[in-house]
């Protein structure tokens, strides 16, 4: 490959990155301004005790799906909680059991 071609290349790549830094920015400034719009606003969630440590989950009401005259959190505990596996927040192993459902 030329060294034309490679710094040719090299800015595709950070033109494509800077698109998605701005994008995550605007996603990033559209969710703090949900948040102070709703600041106080009721919440339904969903929570788990891992060792005495509450892990919480929580969406605002216009964010819920509702059923009935119910409301609940958009997704189910077994797919926040394989979310916060993967971003660290919840123990991975080492003397927890897998998610189950109580009782269980």
């Amino acid at each position: 490959m030329s060294k034309k071609s490679e710094q040719q290349s090299g800015d595709d790549k950070a033109q494509r990155l800077r698109g998605y830094l701005d994008e995550i920015h605007r996603r990033n400034e559209r969710s703090r301004e949900q948040r102070e719009r709703l600041a106080g606003s009721p919440e339904v969630g969903i929570f788990w005790n891992v060792r005495g440590r509450l892990l919480l989950a929580g969406a605002f009401l216009e964010e819920a799906e509702t059923r009935g005259r119910f409301a609940r959190y958009p997704t189910t505990h077994e797919k926040e909680w394989a979310i916060l596996r993967r971003v660290k927040a919840a123990p991975n192993r080492n003397g927890v059991r897998r998610f189950s459902p109580w009782p269980g």
